[in-house]
């Protein structure tokens, strides 16, 4: 417990130090409410903060699976309550609501209940934009050192990991990785901002825009589609660093490390960004038929269609136009935010090769019911998958299943209608929030956020938590054998 109450102290005072965003936005902006208030739980959390660690920094019990997957179980909603205090007091919202939009945020899923942004302080749309860059950041974290390590949901395991920090050098290389991802979290952030300002997009909407974008968060500060205030080129930029957020970081590493071998053996990440430019050209030509062939040419159509495909495929779910995503059949809508981007990224979803493997391995059972003594062992991307990898997958389909089930009775129950209920589950357990409400009659829209019931945001918040943490880390803690046992 100790080792848990300690990693959260860091966790919040990274939290405090993020609050620097909307402190100078709220002095920028002559907004004295929002400056006080920020300052004022800054400054309470953080000395709440170093306290803890102050106390606790000398211990020395090694953090075991079970800590690290209660961190990651818990870390998202404590994070959540301290964060829905600003947006508690300045967008005059109950308590419940803030905390759901700050969830939203930091799981990056990008649900709102706030109805007209125009009305609300620029300090608490900061703030939520920060919330959602930092909650990318610690889903980065999260997977490469704790969910990828214990192999989660079949997750391609690494050799470092969070557990591993019982001595010295350990420590050291844990530490060195954690500032490895945020610096390179960081460089990317500031090259999408660089290109938005080239693009003649204003500083303020820069940052904001940029680290939503590589974060894949999807809040944006404007009511309004994207292609009202950001330019064509700067529109190709979100789409550059949209594929940017929903690609392995791993891959990125590959790239940057010149590692040619291990680059031509991967896969996912080739066919995710192959099927954002088929899903593009798709889209474009739809975007031209719903407009009557008006647009000004085809490059604008497949432009603004390859903006939506890498919207949807990364689970931003950036509206890039007032047709959004409704020009695809809802089946297909459903479909592809289910699936969401790649592993070891912020995209949500089940991810691409997780859907890649259960192809591989129908096709090898087809093939082994025409060959029984046949030796055919499954080989994707350049390595052996064994039997517990593939069950790792196996369990974690089964888990979404269930979720998405139970998220759906709930949303039924308390009176939404099916189709809704189904996509806005879908949304909340891939964290591509946007979509929702993307129907395919944009005149029958469904019913706004602020319309559920307690109940319904609930199952939706819970849901946002077991889509960000891969479900099974949460099915795991809830282990009771283990619980009698201790």
């Amino acid at each position: 417990m100790p080792t848990i109450v300690l990693h959260l102290a860091f966790l919040t005072a990274g939290l405090c130090g993020l609050m620097v965003f909307p402190v100078l936005t709220a002095m920028s902006r002559g907004e004295s409410p929002g400056l006080a208030v920020f300052l004022s739980v800054a400054l309470v959390a953080a000395g709440i903060s170093f306290a803890l660690i102050a106390a606790l920094r000398g211990i020395t019990v090694p953090a075991r699976r079970v800590h690290a997957l209660s961190l990651v179980c818990i870390a998202w909603p404590v994070l959540a309550v301290i964060a829905a205090i600003p947006i508690w007091f300045l967008a005059e919202m109950p308590f419940a609501e803030a905390v759901f939009e700050a969830l939203s945020a930091l799981t990056t899923t990008g649900f709102t209940l706030i109805g007209n942004l125009d009305a609300v302080p620029a300090s608490v749309l900061s703030w939520r934009t920060g919330l959602q860059w930092y909650g990318g950041f610690l889903a980065l974290l999260a997977v490469t050192l704790i969910l990828a390590p214990l192999a989660i949901g079949g997750l391609p395991q690494r050799r470092l990991s969070f557990m591993d920090d019982s001595d010295r050098s350990r420590q050291f290389r844990l530490t060195s990785q954690i500032r490895l991802i945020g610096m390179a979290y960081l460089a990317t952030t500031l090259a999408c901002v660089l290109w938005l300002l080239f693009s003649s997009v204003s500083p303020f909407d820069a940052v904001n825009l940029s680290m939503a974008t590589v974060s894949t968060g999807g809040m944006t500060i404007y009511d309004r589609p994207i292609d009202t205030y950001v330019p064509p080129v700067g529109q190709i930029g979100l789409i550059v660093f949209m594929i940017i957020g929903g690609t392995s970081i791993i891959w990125q590493g590959m790239i940057l490390r010149g590692d040619r071998e291990q680059l031509i053996r991967h896969r996912e990440s080739y066919y995710g960004i192959g099927l954002i430019v088929l899903l593009g050209l798709v889209i474009g030509e739809l975007y031209n038929v719903a407009s009557d062939r008006t647009l000004p040419d085809l490059l604008t159509a497949m432009r603004e269609g390859i903006f939506a495909a890498a919207s949807l495929v990364s689970t931003t779910g950036y509206h890039v136009r007032e047709e959004s995503f409704s020009v695809l059949p809802v089946g297909v809508l459903f479909a592809l935010v289910l699936i969401g981007g790649c592993a070891m990224s912020t995209a949500g979803g089940l991810k691409l090769f997780r859907i890649g493997i259960l192809s591989a391995q129908a096709v090898r059972e087809l093939s082994l019911s025409l060959f029984p003594h046949g030796v055919d062992p499954l080989a994707v991307g350049g390595r052996r998958w064994e039997r517990y990898a593939l069950q790792g997958i196996y369990a974690m389909v089964l888990a979404f299943a269930l979720a998405l089930a139970l998220t759906v009775a709930v949303l039924s129950y308390q009176g939404l209608a099916f189709e809704p209920s189904l996509i806005a589950a879908i949304a909340a357990l891939s964290n591509a929030g946007p979509v929702y409400g993307a129907g395919p009659d944009a005149g029958q829209p469904w019913p706004a956020l602020t319309a559920l019931p307690p109940a319904s945001l609930a199952a939706l918040s819970a849901a946002m938590v077991l889509g960000r943490i891969e479900l099974l880390a949460m099915f795991s803690i809830l282990n009771f054998a283990y619980w009698r046992s201790r």
